[in-house]
């Protein structure tokens, strides 16, 4: 075939070759926008928006004062951002609070966790067992000669504070019976226990009630009031082991029961309940009073209490000792924002 032969689909023979180069040319080379951007990212983009504006609709239509919002709570601060639109007005003012509250949060958990590390404080580094046990025993022993000495436990003179089971076991404390043997998780354990039975009968120990005269009968002349008087330990029992704490205090500490049975004049015993709850050692941890109760001891017949500044009477306290040291580990906070007015 010649070219004179070709000459008449000349035309047809570029318009196929153009069309295989425009196809090409569509498969190989993506068109894109003004800025660059592919076809498929615009697309992508656009579904987003489009989403977006779904989601603005919803929360607009949410209604922000149908309750209250407690910026403390993460849960409704959330719902608060998540299913509502706050305004950059709300924003501004809002802000600075809820970062205030986080960092105090963050404050008061390390303040907990640094009262309660004293329960922790060991009785003693030794691994050894007969050098932990003498020194928990020296430990021990010197604590019942100070509430002997200071009047809240009765002491006989003649009582061995070290091996006295009974005397010991009254307030909570452990004595051995033969070799002592245990592991860590049990000297742990006992040190425990006993910080927490330290931090009881001290603040038994700090307690004194302040009897006044009788208005009505009149003192038999060379009587000498006392000026203070402490309340006497009958027991004090431990609950073991800690328990979690509930309710909004869920996942923050735990707790350790006891019961502390007291006798004594009734200014006494008020003023161990008082100095129970007062907390004012910030290097010791919190204790709460869940309850107590105030009873007369039975009568021991006519003149029982003849020449006694006042009657004895008797009281059950049943306290809660607080263990925050797991916070711990919280951050140590920031430098709090200053709020909005």
């Amino acid at each position: 075939m010649n070219a004179k032969d070709l000459k008449p689909w000349i035309f047809w023979i570029v318009c196929g070759v153009l069309a295989v180069a425009i196809v090409i040319t569509a498969v190989v080379i993506e068109p894109t926008s003004a800025k660059g951007k592919a076809a498929a990212t615009l697309k992508k983009e656009a579904d987003n928006q489009l989403g977006a504006l779904a989601e603005l609709k919803r929360r607009a239509g949410n209604n922000p004062y149908a309750r209250t919002f407690d910026p403390e709570r993460p849960d409704d601060l959330n719902a608060l951002t998540s299913d509502h639109v706050v305004p950059p007005a709300w924003e501004r003012v809002l802000r600075p609070h809820v970062d205030s509250y986080d960092v105090q949060t963050a404050q008061i958990k390390s303040y907990l966790a640094e009262r309660s590390a004293w329960l922790h404080s060991p009785i003693s580094t030794s691994t050894d067992n007969f050098d932990w046990y003498t020194e928990y025993e020296r430990q021990t022993a010197g604590l019942l000669r100070r509430l002997g000495d200071s009047g809240c436990l009765a002491l006989a003179p003649e009582a061995n504070l070290s091996e006295d089971a009974p005397l010991r076991a009254s307030i909570g404390l452990f004595t051995k019976s033969g070799n002592f043997v245990s592991d860590q998780a049990q000297r742990q354990a006992l040190s425990r226990t006993y910080r927490h039975i330290e931090h009881i009968v001290s603040r038994v120990m700090d307690a004194r009630g302040r009897i006044v005269e009788n208005p009505v009968v009149q003192p038999v002349a060379g009587d000498v009031p006392q000026a203070t008087v402490p309340a006497r330990i009958v027991q004090l029992s431990m609950a073991e082991p800690d328990e979690p704490l509930g309710g909004q205090m869920a996942g923050l500490g735990t707790g350790r029961r006891a019961t502390l049975r007291l006798e004594g004049p009734a200014a006494a015993l008020q003023a161990v309940a008082s100095r129970l709850e007062s907390n004012e050692r910030a290097d010791r941890p919190i204790t709460v009073v869940a309850g107590l109760d105030l009873g007369r001891r039975p009568s021991a017949g006519p003149g029982a209490n003849r020449d006694r500044p006042a009657e004895d009477l008797t009281m059950e306290i049943r306290l809660v000792v607080l263990d925050f040291s797991g916070l711990a580990q919280s951050q140590p906070p920031a430098n709090a924002p200053e709020a909005s007015p």
